[in-house]
């Protein structure tokens, strides 16, 4: 059960406060201060951010009776991660430290959030530990070429596609930590073995894997 649930309704409404969103309405910024915990009573929110590829990935999709900023408001890097956007229409709750000061008094809605907090916390840390992994894992190809290869593959799965999109060349080079003469070089390499096929439109890079 969520925790801001075990509250009275009334002592719930004199320490938090409601706010009214439309589809498509932003809530919150990436790399603004979170200054306050969400609660969604009504409405699905996604959290969105720009890849190092340049493309816009969701990091998590929040629905009712879900919160966001639990961690982040008392954390000494409370900065979002991503955007916040409504996909449909939302009622949010809002409490501030000054809110959450008056709530915790009650030693069981204290013992609640924390609760929720150390699960919370755990679900970061893994997805953490699985990006780190992926990396570490990418990083260990010190061959360029099998560093591509692992890549291209990885992606291919991810994205259910032979073919990844790229914003250039330059944005797939420091994904891969190789310089850019260096990868257009075997990237043209690998197109001549028919491995791979490239097309380009203006910056674009479009990679197809053929085998």
């Amino acid at each position: 059960m969520n925790w801001i649930n075990s509250i009275e309704k009334d002592f719930l409404n004199k320490n938090s406060k409601l706010v009214y969103y439309k589809k498509g309405d932003v809530i919150f910024n990436e790399g603004y201060v979170c200054d306050k915990i969400g609660y969604i009573e009504k409405g699905e929110v996604s959290i969105v951010t720009s890849t190092y590829t340049e493309k816009e990935e969701t990091i998590t999709y929040l629905k009712s009776n879900d919160t966001f900023g639990d961690i982040l408001l008392f954390s000494s890097n409370n900065l979002y991660l991503g955007n916040a956007i409504c996909e449909k229409d939302c009622i949010i709750r809002f409490f501030t430290k000054n809110n959450l000061e008056v709530l915790f008094k009650d030693s069981i809605i204290l013992n609640n959030f924390l609760k929720e907090v150390v699960n919370l916390q755990k679900l970061v840390t893994t997805n953490i530990e699985r990006c780190l992994k992926k990396e570490n894992k990418l990083l260990k190809h010190k061959n360029i070429r099998d560093r591509i290869m692992h890549y291209l593959y990885e992606e291919s799965l991810n994205l259910q596609s032979n073919t990844i999109e790229f914003n250039s060349v330059i944005s797939f080079s420091k994904i891969l930590s190789i310089p850019r003469p260096t990868l257009s070089k075997e990237l043209s390499k690998l197109k001549d073995e028919k491995l791979i096929n490239i097309t380009k439109r203006g910056q674009r890079c479009f990679i197809t894997l053929l085998k």
